[in-house]
């Protein structure tokens, strides 16, 4: 092993030449080195007294105390790697949980997660059963289909009739007499063909039977209307 005497001690690269000891007599074995060289063998040990005067054994010496340096250092190197990634994947997840938390504290994503999920579908409604203005259809209506609904505040969930534009909707829930006892509005999206929007609607104080549900675009759009049975 070459030694860069640019990087070692002067003295230890005197000790590399200074004491040839060709015949290698009284010399330790390379086990009795290796633990030299690892810091296992106190420093009374007579053995220590033979490696300053015997530069063979100290060349073995260097030979295994700087590859054993080496590999500390390779070691050390790994380890911080390893925290480095650790504490990317640590400052990661914390802006992931910050991103989210700041989503859970949007007021209108707390409301949609406080109420029941539920869905309603216009996409059956027949044509006859579109009505134009701003009249209700009468509630009992046979060809339409019914759906059921919790009595209480729900994150509803509307699929409209098929072909039907995104934009602002009204929802409205009718009794028997045609008046609105509940209605929301709010924007529809279309996805993968099918056009839907969400409303909170507050149906607790509905009592258990039939009711008219119609639906239109604003501000003037057709109404489509279905029944629904709140239970």
């Amino acid at each position: 092993m070459n030694h860069d005497s640019k990087s070692m001690d002067p003295l230890e690269e005197l000790m590399l030449r200074a004491y040839p000891n060709p015949t290698r007599n009284g010399c330790p074995d390379a086990q009795v080195l290796g633990s030299m060289a690892a810091k296992r063998v106190s420093r009374e040990d007579p053995v220590w007294e033979h490696l300053w005067k015997c530069s063979p054994c100290f060349v073995e010496f260097v030979k295994l105390r700087d590859a054993r340096a080496a590999i500390k250092r390779r070691n050390q190197s790994m380890i911080w790697g390893a925290l480095a990634a650790i504490l990317l994947i640590a400052v990661t997840l914390g802006i992931n949980r910050m991103i989210s938390s700041r989503h859970s504290d949007d007021p209108g994503s707390k409301v949609a997660n406080r109420y029941e999920a539920a869905v309603f579908n216009f996409e059956g409604t027949a044509e006859g059963e579109v009505v134009r203005g701003a009249e209700p259809p009468p509630v009992q209506s046979p060809a339409l289909q019914k759906q059921r609904l919790p009595a209480r505040v729900i994150n509803l969930t509307v699929y409209l009739a098929r072909g039907s534009d995104d934009g602002p909707y009204e929802l409205q829930f009718l009794d028997t007499k045609n008046n609105v006892l509940a209605s929301a509005t709010s924007k529809a999206l279309i996805d993968k063909g099918l056009t839907s929007f969400t409303a909170i609607v507050d149906l607790s104080k509905f009592l258990p039977g039939e009711y008219s549900v119609r639906s239109r675009m604003l501000p003037n759009g057709a109404w489509h209307t279905s029944t629904a049975i709140v239970e």
